[in-house]
């Protein structure tokens, strides 16, 4: 073989490599869904924060969500330990999922998002598809306005089992606040 036919084979291959990317469909996408919760003025409510991909095999290992929610009408109460009053699943199989309220350092109505970081050190294998990640309560005070309150997600980071970045869709979540009935 000469010179010539070995670079001829290589640019070959070359071009097959380059035709078949430009011809692969591309990867499934991977959601996060924040949903709704019903609280009536004086109670408790609580939303879910799920995960979905179109993909028969979930690339997402790990998440980080932010999600901003109205401080004033509908806040996430915090625990005992000054966390956000958020339960992870353990359907998920990220038993080091953590929160943390947003901006950092934050307290009572200053405090405007929450921070999940959906994460297991002992299982990195991926998240199931369609499972709900975590729940979290809201608590509108006595007297908020009935409405819907947004409950809106500002970043979300999804990584691989190898900590390849994944991109992610996002569906924003709402609070509604029923109107009175007065009884």
């Amino acid at each position: 073989m000469n010179v010539r036919s070995n670079c001829m084979r290589l640019l070959t291959a070359v071009g097959i490599l380059v035709l078949s990317a430009w011809d692969t469909p591309a990867r499934a996408e991977e959601q996060i869904d924040v949903g709704v919760a019903v609280a009536p003025a004086g109670t408790i409510g609580s939303f879910p924060v799920s995960f979905y991909s179109d993909s028969s095999t979930p690339l997402t290992a790990g998440i980080q969500v932010d999600i901003s929610y109205d401080s004033q009408s509908t806040p996430i109460p915090a625990k005992a330990d000054g966390k956000p009053d958020c339960t992870a699943n353990p359907s998920a199989g990220k038993g080091d999922t953590i929160f943390a309220f947003l901006p950092t350092g934050c307290s009572g109505t200053s405090c405007t998002s929450i921070r999940a970081m959906v994460v297991s050190f002992g299982n990195l294998s991926t998240i199931p598809q369609g499972v709900d990640l975590f729940t979290c309560k809201v608590s509108p005070p006595a007297g908020t306005a009935a409405g819907n309150y947004l409950l809106t997600v500002i970043q979300v980071l999804g990584s691989s089992e190898a900590g390849i970045p994944i991109s992610m869709s996002v569906s924003d979540g709402f609070v509604n606040v029923p109107a009175s009935t007065g009884c």
